[in-house]
């Protein structure tokens, strides 16, 4: 696979959980983080800001999130390496353990 088709693609998935899972609460936390860490605040940040793309404000119920984040990443993944299991004689597919 080309590094611009994956390139491609991870924009695409960081625009998904830019938009669908992300979110910054009224007092500037990023909802990934513990917001008593500042630690983990200032890696959420990070992690927004090295993304580049804006995020939506108000929260998101953990759950919901991290079932959101677990589908978008599973399509990523399944999406990255479908072209290369093409080229093998088996199936390949991505399985989300509970």
């Amino acid at each position: 696979m080309s590094s611009g088709r994956i390139a491609a693609l991870r924009r695409s998935y960081h625009q998904r959980v830019c938009k669908d899972v992300l979110r910054v609460n009224v007092n500037g936390f990023p909802n990934n983080t513990d917001s008593g860490s500042a630690a983990s605040v200032s890696i959420g940040k990070g992690i927004i800001e090295r993304i580049g793309l804006e995020v939506n404000t108000g929260s998101l119920p953990g759950q919901t999130a991290g079932r959101l984040f677990e589908v978008a990443t599973q399509e990523f993944l399944r999406d990255a390496i479908r072209p290369a299991a093409a080229h093998q004689a088996r199936r390949v597919g991505v399985l989300v353990m509970r």
